[in-house]
């Protein structure tokens, strides 16, 4: 820790000496920071994923489409789509038999 301050300390004393060196400290970081801050998206979109509908009703697929509409989700079919393995799914949905009968508004998901 004391190596640590000394070298700060050092660092501030050429800082004092060295006036043309405060310019090119502060602005370097502020340009980078607009620069790269705009560049970096953490935006989540066309998650490939992978849905197994076993309840195979109207109700499975409405909610399948509710996921898919909303633009985070892109269902790959692992069984229809050539070269599958390639763009192996992120995300499973499995909707077992009697999804839609026991699922009622306002319920939440289970988790695995």
């Amino acid at each position: 820790m004391n190596g640590l301050l000394r070298v700060i300390l050092k660092e501030f004393l050429q800082l004092r000496r060295d006036r043309q060196m405060i310019p090119a400290l502060l602005i370097g970081p502020i340009v980078q920071l607009l620069a790269l801050g705009y560049a970096a998206n953490m935006d989540v979109a066309d998650i490939p994923t992978l849905l197994v509908d076993q309840d195979r009703t109207a109700a499975s697929r409405a909610l399948a489409d509710r996921f898919t509409g909303s633009g985070y989700f892109r269902l790959a079919w692992a069984r229809s789509s050539p070269g599958w393995w390639r763009d192996a799914p992120s995300w499973r949905w499995l909707f077992p038999p009697g999804t839609a009968r026991t699922r009622r508004p306002g319920d939440r998901p289970r988790s695995r």
